[in-house]
């Protein structure tokens, strides 16, 4: 009886730390997105933890970037989220072929679910950026198409891993809740980060 508790407390232990690695991989990923596409347009950017993951712009004379056109400043907030959603679609291919890797689902379910964190930080969440940048311009596009879209992909992905796994079956309910523990294990690991680099 003891030896099948232990077992059950080491099984979830090594479920919750792949959990921990896979929303912290999955914030680096993301702040890489902005990364890559502030470096494309030929900015400086700096990833800092501080205050939550950010990318810090900078130009060549090492000035901090505050004003950018609004297209560019859109696909910037951008970078984050599609990098986010490739991963988690690549993940999600890459477990729908290997069903009883815990590890795959992990970071899958990770990438997949972290963007769900648009309906607490609204206005706040890249999302809500590139949505405040539709509304100040003049065009004919509703502030709701990016997050409604990002959120769309989100669901479809958690159902489909979800309904694919082994370990919990008839799961959904599980969303909130592993959209939960992700959010806090990327705050965590965020945090962490901040540390280290202080």
């Amino acid at each position: 009886m003891e030896t099948t508790q232990s077992n059950r407390t080491l099984t979830w232990s090594k479920y919750l730390l792949i959990l921990l690695l896979a929303a912290a991989s999955g914030v680096m990923v993301h702040e890489f997105g902005h990364y890559l596409v502030s470096k494309a347009f030929g900015y400086y950017p700096r990833i800092s933890f501080r205050d939550g993951g950010r990318v810090d712009i900078y130009d060549a004379g090492g000035t901090r970037v505050t004003d950018m056109p609004p297209v560019r400043k859109a696909l910037v907030s951008a970078g984050g989220p599609a990098t986010t959603l490739l991963l988690a679609v690549c993940f999600t291919a890459l477990y729908l072929k290997r069903r009883d890797s815990f590890p795959l689902f992990a970071f899958a379910i990770a990438n997949a679910t972290q963007r769900f964190n648009m309906l607490v930080d609204g206005f706040n969440s890249d999302e809500g950026n590139i949505s405040e940048i539709l509304l100040r311009q003049d065009w004919n596009m509703s502030v709701l198409v990016v997050p409604l879209t990002v959120w769309t992909v989100c669901v479809i992905l958690s159902c489909t891993l979800l309904a694919r796994q082994k370990f919990c079956p008839r799961s959904y309910w599980m969303i909130p809740v592993l959209t939960v523990l992700i959010a806090a294990l990327a705050r965590l690991s965020l945090a962490v980060a901040a540390a280290v680099t202080a």
